[in-house]
């Protein structure tokens, strides 16, 4: 694809624009779309005028829907998954160092953080990984998170209380339960937190179905978030497009929507984008300030995409010692996107994939 063509199509101009025209409908977009942009920052200098100077900066450039429907972002993930996991041999693809990876092995917590190691990523310390019958309940340290290699269901032990993530995507706190407890408890209601119920609506045997880890509990850069927000890093090609911050934190505090999480996107720049999630809660989250580590972050997810350059999602946490690698998210909401940013990941394959 030619890409000056399509940032001009973009922009709903030709070849012969000149730089003024370009800038002032740069600018008409950038009122509409980002919040509390400073003055300074909607200056146009010369060389973000290359196209994918201006793609980086101002990603929301691609939230406007150019993409005919003959091809959904439902569709090519669906693809992705029947590719990539149910395909025999499992496709592949190389590495920076020439290693050939297996692209269903990023989606394993425990190959996943292999692979991610190899590449320099910095880790949660790890306990072990075991069965679920094999969990040594009566050993488990204090402070740990205990999760699923493939399904998202996780636990947190923390000062001697549990803490799951609930069906919302937010945590909770376990009342009056020992650990030994909640583990009979678990048994008893055949579930681990959050699992996933599969075509016949029968969840998956969670005693040989995949590994448990145990990892350090990590502990957010902001003493006001008890469990660490996640930093999403949406790359293709060896850049990060965005960052979608998420705080889950909401039913323990009682801030915000008690329901859901907060999602919040931003620029790589980290201004926040103006999109549908941005807006979806009925409330005002806190402003949530430039990350001191952010060079550190686009460092460590543009080293990731570098090493797998295809649309991904690479998860982290920034903790006060510095980034900390969460999980590479391969298949994101499943294609399921809406509004703008169902546009943007459609284009961004569109333009590199």
């Amino acid at each position: 694809m030619d890409l000056n063509k399509k940032i001009l199509e973009i922009l709903g101009l030709d070849d012969k624009s000149s730089d003024e025209e370009i800038v002032h409908n740069i600018e008409k977009i950038f009122d509409f779309n980002l919040i509390n942009l400073k003055k300074d920052e909607k200056k146009i200098k010369k060389e973000d005028l290359t196209v994918e100077s201006l793609l980086l900066k101002f990603p929301q450039l691609l939230q406007i829907e150019l993409i005919e429907e003959d091809s959904t972002l439902r569709e090519k993930m669906q693809k992705r998954l029947m590719d990539w996991y149910r395909t025999d041999p499992a496709p592949t693809f190389t590495d920076l160092s020439g290693k050939v990876i297996k692209y269903k092995d990023l989606s394993d917590k425990n190959l996943g953080d292999e692979i991610a190691k190899s590449w320099g990523m910095p880790l949660p310390q790890k306990y072990g990984a075991y069965k679920f019958k094999d969990l040594p309940w009566d050993n488990i340290p204090n402070n740990v998170m205990i999760k699923h290699t493939i399904e998202h269901c996780m636990t947190a032990f923390v000062d001697n209380k549990i803490y799951k993530a609930g069906t919302s995507d937010t945590w909770e706190l376990v009342n009056n339960l020992s650990l030994k407890e909640y583990k009979e408890d678990l048994v008893k209601s055949d579930k681990f937190g959050k699992i996933y119920k599969n075509k016949n609506n029968k969840s998956p045997d969670y005693e040989t179905y995949g590994e448990w880890i145990i990892e350090e509990f990590i502990q957010d850069y902001d003493s006001n978030f008890f469990i660490p927000r996640d930093f999403k890093c949406l790359c293709i090609n060896g850049k990060v497009w965005y960052i979608l911050v998420i705080d889950r934190n909401n039913k323990l505090t009682g801030v915000g929507n008690g329901d859901n999480s907060d999602d919040k996107y931003y620029t790589r720049d980290f201004i926040p984008l103006r999109s549908y999630y941005n807006n979806k809660n009925n409330f005002e989250p806190l402003e949530i300030k430039k990350p001191e580590k952010l060079a550190e972050l686009i460092k460590y997810a543009e080293l990731a995409s570098a090493n797998c350059k295809n649309l991904m999602r690479f998860d982290f946490y920034i903790t006060q010692n510095g980034i900390k690698f969460g999980e590479f998210t391969t298949y994101p909401k499943g294609g399921n996107q809406q509004y703008e940013a169902k546009n943007f990941y459609n284009q961004l394959m569109e333009l590199y994939e």
